[in-house]
């Protein structure tokens, strides 16, 4: 009778095993995704488990505990590659994880370069065909994506990085803004990681500057200056005068071509964005900044400048100044010298 009961249980566990060694190996989609397969991204810093998850939750396999288990039978824990996949329909969990681990990724170059808005950023992504631009300007207003980053603001304006990202066709717009914004608060990290002990506003306030700054600037070496320019002003309470803002206002608010020279008539455009009808800092960012920009606004050069004003356009350089007198005077060389009469 023991042998019997023994051999019964042994029996039961083997096909235990069995039934579970097969779910390891032929465990793939629910059916949740089409026929032809669906797009998946492995986030760079994911662990196993937090592929598993998302290949379940997205419905390619069926099973997140069996994708660990056959990760750690196959000892190719800690070896899955980060970037998108196209994941035929119904394939095994061991396929998946073969393709996880070849790295063999489809993904479309785009180069988002300094300075840009959300509007314009979203039109290179959906130019790429990775997302459509409506889509992409709906998720950076996502209330709750922005809460993710702990974002107190209307849009991510200004939190997406400019940088070359390789993304996979149809992304989804969501995941693109927050890669984006992943970026950035990656970078502050590099470039000043006393960010994290400020309070919101005075680090919003100083992202607003920065897209300032970064739409003024053209020579590196100038960025701090330009940035010291603009505090000096808020300190004394002096309207910044920003140009940027002008542009801002009549290309991104009243839908303008990007105007050849301004006149005195943009810089009375009653707006709130408008930098020399208004004083302080705009409502929020206009532009979103790199690297260069952003180090100049959280570290500034210390100086007592008022005022810059363009001295060699070909070359980018400013003249600044502490009063009014040199400033006009080198107004009125940049004028004679590129709007000759």
């Amino acid at each position: 009778m023991k042998i019997f009961f023994s051999s019964v249980v042994f029996l039961a566990a083997v096909i235990g095993f069995s039934f579970f060694a097969m779910n390891l190996v032929l465990g793939g989609a629910t059916g949740a995704i089409p026929k032809e397969g669906g797009q998946f991204t492995v986030e760079p810093g994911w662990s196993t488990g937090e592929i598993a998850r998302a290949l379940r939750n997205e419905g390619f396999i069926r099973s997140d505990y069996y994708f660990r288990a056959i990760t750690r039978l196959m000892r190719m824990d800690g070896n899955l590659q980060a970037g998108s996949y196209h994941i035929p329909a119904n394939l095994s969990s061991m396929r998946i994880l073969k393709l996880l681990v070849s790295g063999k990724t489809q993904l479309i170059r785009v180069t988002v370069p300094e300075g840009l808005t959300s509007r314009k950023a979203a039109l290179l992504f959906e130019e790429a065909g990775i997302t459509s631009s409506e889509e992409f300007l709906a998720a950076t207003k996502n209330k709750e994506l922005l809460s993710e980053f702990g974002i107190i603001a209307p849009s991510a304006e200004g939190f997406l990085f400019p940088d070359t990202y390789m993304m996979a066709k149809s992304y989804p717009a969501e995941k693109v803004v927050r890669t984006m914004i992943r970026s950035f608060f990656r970078e502050m990290d590099q470039i000043y990681p006393e960010y994290k002990q400020m309070p919101w506003s005075e680090f919003y306030n100083r992202l607003i500057l920065s897209s300032i700054v970064e739409k003024e600037y053209r020579v590196d070496e100038e960025a701090p200056k330009i940035a010291s320019v603009f505090y000096n002003r808020l300190d004394r309470d002096i309207a910044l005068e920003s140009c940027a803002s002008v542009v801002y206002v009549l290309t991104e608010i009243l839908g303008r071509e990007h105007p050849k020279r301004l006149f005195y008539k943009d810089l009375e455009v009653d707006h709130p964005y408008n930098a020399y009808r208004n004083k302080g800092l705009p409502p929020g960012p206009i532009a979103n900044a790199g690297p260069v920009a952003l180090k100049a606004t959280f570290e500034p050069a210390q100086t007592d400048y008022l005022f810059f004003v363009v001295q060699d356009a070909q070359k980018g350089t400013h003249l600044f100044s502490n009063n009014l007198a040199d400033h006009e005077a080198g107004r009125k060389r940049y004028v004679e010298t590129y709007f000759p009469k």
